[in-house]
């Protein structure tokens, strides 16, 4: 089961199952050469295991094989390890309910049967699920009865691990100080163990807390500890979070010279693993790092890079699945129609031999065409299924290079032009001053569609984490019309902050950050010069609601009823002639409904427009 450290650098991402009762041929021949009942339990149980991180379904469908067999053999110690395992599926598959009711019955088996190693790793993972849905005083609680049982039964890896998941739910519960105490105590016992994986785990989290606290020195002194043991294990990817963590604490620091140092390291990590979004963040940190030092033309040519490296990139990928899934449609197209020709002369030879015995070869006839109408139904499911996912991936593929040849390249070449004419002297001090806010907010407006572009290419091919948190969302609000206040005062736009200190929420702090900046950002677009923008709470029904309202240009009911509809509209100029709707308002709806929330509109043509999200309400 997934520990919550600070969910800083290790994550579990699953899918959704289903159950079904074929097995590949492989598995059937093992378990076939299996002598006893016991030993395919325990094959199924570990290939549930190893299987559902690539394919839920399998892996779901191998524990409930698993169960199966041990409740007609009477074992109830392989039962319980195989509702841990359905459990442990469910949880992957991110469907908290059945995990839990999963989880549930494992720790009750094993409480009955005695067995301490059971009861420790059921609690643990109870203590996971009730974490996740936003409980972590009662996480808590089972992840320190999960900690008794593994100090009764002397397991010291275990004991720390508890100790790091209790640490990780005290700082998702914004409970700082308490959570870098503990995981400063915790920390000896660690190095005591040398298994340098936990000790670098802690190491970086205890650099991550002090990061979050504001202490960049202590942080900067943590993260290097982990990074010579990162170092060690030769994973590509976990040094290059590494080197990205320092060269971000440097940046906050102000030393920009080993900032760029560590960001180039972290850069060739992510060339040598291969990982496209991970140079992707590289280049967009280069380009935060001389926008910190107010070098426009680097950060811009940065910024360039990464959106040319995205589009060649993207491009390839969508295309590729694109090409996979056509040749996967074209294959079982022909197999559908290999199969009705088979049929026509499996009854046309029916007919020339019926003379001889008609009564016996019209059984024959009926169970051939039974067989190939099954063959065929089956076919015909999957070919429905593979058309589906086939237009899927096409509209993936047309909306992303629809937003990179449209959305990204309009303030691209705004910046491009102005560095043009720096590099010629085409400007004297008098204009180029005059056309600094021009620059500066084509260059914000290039980094907010960076960033959705990211997320949503991200959630679209790979799948996204979601970490939800105790969040307080006065705090995202001041912070984002702290970033859009120079937008607005080139407008004269008054930003109007009437949301409660108190307000919390249980979401994903990042992912309400970009929904709150898209939305202020939009609204500050389409409002008029001297307008008003504000942003006010309000909570209902065990819910938070979060309203960005403006005095803007609004919309008609047609457009309106597309955004709702999640259609592709037209793209509409600000009236400051700003680019209009891109992604920024599909992730906003994709968020706001993976956190559990609801996006509502309401907008009158020359009225303005209200933006409302709701969220849980947070602890």
């Amino acid at each position: 089961m997934r520990k919550k450290l600070l969910l800083l650098f290790f994550f579990i991402v699953g899918g959704t199952a289903t159950y079904g009762t074929e097995l590949p041929d492989s598995m059937q021949k093992v378990l076939d050469k299996a002598s006893t009942d016991t030993a395919r339990i325990r094959i199924l149980l570990k290939a549930s295991n190893t299987g559902v991180q690539q394919d839920p379904d399998l892996g779901t469908r191998y524990a409930m094989m698993a169960l199966s067999l041990s409740q007609k053999s009477g074992n109830r110690a392989l039962v319980a390890k195989s509702y841990y395992r359905l459990g442990t599926n469910a949880y992957i598959a991110k469907t908290m309910d059945k995990s839990l009711a999963w989880f549930v019955k494992a720790a009750t088996l094993n409480d009955s049967l005695h067995d301490l190693k059971g009861m420790a790793m059921s609690y643990s993972a109870i203590g996971d699920v009730i974490g996740d849905e936003g409980n972590g005083k009662k996480s808590i609680e089972y992840y320190s009865k999960a900690k008794t049982y593994f100090i009764d039964i002397k397991d010291t890896e275990h004991v720390i691990y508890m100790d790091m998941a209790i640490a990780g739910t005290l700082g998702s519960m914004n409970l700082n100080d308490s959570a870098l105490a503990y995981t400063l105590s915790i920390l000896p016992a660690a190095e005591k163990t040398g298994n340098n994986t936990l000790i670098s785990m802690i190491t970086a989290n205890i650099g991550a807390i002090y990061k979050q606290k504001g202490e960049y020195a202590k942080a900067l002194e943590y993260f290097l500890k982990a990074l010579k043991c990162f170092e060690r294990q030769g994973d590509f990817v976990i040094v290059a979070q590494s080197y990205g963590n320092i060269g971000d604490t440097y940046m906050l620091m102000g030393d920009y010279p080993n900032a760029e140092k560590y960001v180039g390291l972290q850069y060739e990590s992510y060339k040598k693993a291969k990982s496209q979004i991970g140079i992707l963040q590289a280049m967009k940190q280069f380009g935060n790092i001389f926008m910190q030092k107010k070098d426009y033309q680097q950060a811009a040519e940065w910024y360039k890079k990464a959106i040319e490296a995205s589009d060649s990139f993207f491009k390839a990928d969508v295309t590729k699945q694109v090409a996979e899934m056509q040749t996967k449609y074209e294959t079982e197209k022909k197999d559908k129609a290999l199969i009705l020709q088979n049929a026509k002369l499996d009854r046309q030879q029916l007919i020339i031999n019926g003379s001889i015995a008609f009564l016996v070869l019209i059984l024959a006839a009926s169970l051939v065409l039974f067989i190939n109408y099954r063959k065929i139904n089956k076919l015909s499911k999957a070919l429905s299924v593979q058309k589906v996912e086939l237009q899927e991936l096409n509209t993936v593929k047309d909306k992303l290079f629809s937003a990179i040849s449209h959305d990204l390249r309009s303030p691209l070449g705004r910046i491009t032009n102005m560095l043009y004419m720096m590099q010629r002297g085409g400007m004297d001090a008098e204009k180029l001053k005059s056309r600094t806010s021009d620059f500066l907010n084509a260059m914000n407006q290039t980094m907010q569609m960076l960033d959705n572009l990211l997320y949503w290419a991200t959630g679209q091919m790979k799948g996204l984490n979601i970490n939800k948190t105790q969040i307080n969302l006065w705090e995202i609000t001041d912070e984002n019309l702290e970033l859009m206040k120079g937008e607005a005062e080139l407008k004269n736009i008054e930003l109007v902050d009437t949301v409660d200190k108190s307000t919390m929420a249980h979401a994903d702090l990042n992912m309400v950050r970009l929904v709150m900046r898209n939305l202020v950002s939009n609204a500050i677009k389409f409002t008029p010069e001297g307008g008003t923008v504000e942003i006010s709470s309000v909570n209902e029904n065990n819910m938070v609601q979060i309203s960005v309202s403006d005095t803007g240009i609004g919309m008609d009911k047609e457009t309106l009823n597309a955004l709702l509809a999640n259609k592709q509209i037209k793209s509409r100029m600000g009236t400051g002639t700003e680019k209009g709707f891109g992604l920024g308002l599909q992730l906003c709806k994709d968020f706001i409904e993976k956190n559990g929330g609801k996006l509502d509109i309401k907008s009158e043509t020359d009225k303005g427009s209200v933006f409302s999200f709701s969220l849980p309400v947070g602890s």
